[in-house]
């Protein structure tokens, strides 16, 4: 018996340590002001969602549609509105198999990103990029991307950046009890890449690889090996609700961005800087 109470006691012990540890970590300063920030993105495919705007009395569900040159178009989703609708290039696709149709729903949360990572200056390297191992699409958008950042910056002949990858957390549909399981997973070995690379910022915006990368990056706090900044920007499809990914890293980031009004006024720790995408 009094070993049990010992072992509780321990425990107790162990879990109010860590969580002071963890208090510590959330509250303390950002480092000052650097000539360089070694930056992680956390890029990959989402569950983005169609979203409702008001107009009047009435509502109308829009979607993001990738025109033939590349941009995103915002259209009435109508009877798309089931579709995640990042990257389909044209709405005929929708008749074409479950395969295609699930291929074709991968990269949404990339093209925000890299919208977001063109305001940045060349002081944010080198740029390590997080991607799910199947995801394609990404990888292509983002070596695309360095490649055109690169040919209008004179001074940067050899573009510094890097594309890992790992397991993805959760599968569009996926049970929740697998998820658990991926998720770990996924975890598992996403901490050692985080310690390798030692990022000073991790920028992300909801794909389900930021959950594991974001609470890698917290560990290296919590550890004392070194205080990562992580920076989550609820995706422009996010109007009155947070995703997943912003419900479960809304209280573990240090800035939390969102891109709505609405959302501003349901989390005030929020930070509104109005559509930065």
């Amino acid at each position: 018996m009094a070993s049990v109470l010992l072992l509780a006691a321990a425990g107790a012990a162990g879990a109010a340590l860590l969580a002071l540890r963890l208090w510590v970590v959330l509250r303390s300063r950002a480092p000052g002001p650097r000539q360089s920030l070694s930056l992680l993105v956390v890029a990959g495919s989402g569950e983005a969602r169609p979203y409702r705007l008001s107009s009047g009395d009435s509502k109308a569900d829009y979607c993001y549609y990738l025109s033939q040159s590349g941009d995103q178009v915002l259209k009435p989703c109508e009877r798309y509105k089931d579709i995640t609708a990042n990257d389909m290039e044209v709405v005929e696709k929708l008749s074409e198999n479950n395969e295609n149709r699930k291929q074709n729903k991968t990269g949404g949360h990339t093209t925000e990103i890299l919208r977001l990572l063109e305001k940045l200056s060349n002081a944010y390297s080198p740029r390590h990029y997080i991607i799910a191992d199947t995801d394609e699409m990404s990888a292509h958008k983002i070596n695309s991307f360095e490649l055109d950042r690169a040919d209008r910056d004179p001074n940067t002949m050899f573009p510094e950046y890097y594309i890992h990858r790992i397991p993805r957390s959760r599968e569009v549909r996926q049970s929740w009890l697998s998820t658990v399981v991926t998720t770990l997973y996924s975890m598992w070995l996403s901490f050692p890449l985080t310690h390798r690379v030692k990022p000073d910022l991790v920028l992300c915006n909801g794909p389900g690889t930021c959950v594991p990368i974001c609470i890698s990056a917290l560990l290296l706090g919590i550890l004392g090996i070194k205080k990562v900044i992580i920076v989550y920007v609820e995706s422009i499809c996010r109007v009155e609700h947070l995703s997943l990914s912003g419900k479960i890293l809304f209280h573990l980031s240090d800035y939390f961005i969102v891109q709505w009004p609405a959302l501003k006024e349901k989390y005030p720790k929020s930070v509104y800087l109005g559509r930065i995408v």
